[in-house]
C-alpha cells in the first residue's frame, strides 16, 4: 500500500485472509513485518474488513509506527 498516515509517507504490504458466504465477505488483515519503507519503516498493525453485497464496506486498521 502506498499512503500517507498522519503526515508520514511510505509504503507497506498488507496480507489478508477472509471468507465469503454468498452474501457478505469478512476477514482480517495485517501489516507484513519488515515491509514498511521511508517514513513508515517499522510500521506494524492489524485490522479487519466487512462488506455486504453492494458498494459499501467497512475497513479498520490499528497500527503503530516505531
Amino acid at each position: 500500500m502506498r499512503c500517507s498516515i498522519r503526515g508520514k509517507a511510505g509504503t507497506f504490504v498488507i496480507e489478508a485472509s477472509g471468507d465469503f458466504d454468498g452474501t457478505s465477505s469478512t476477514g482480517d488483515w495485517w501489516v507484513v513485518p519488515g515491509s514498511g519503507t521511508k517514513q513508515l519503516e517499522g510500521i506494524s498493525g492489524n485490522g479487519s474488513f466487512e462488506a455486504a453485497k453492494g458498494p459499501m464496506a467497512t475497513y479498520t486498521l490499528d497500527y503503530e509506527v516505531s
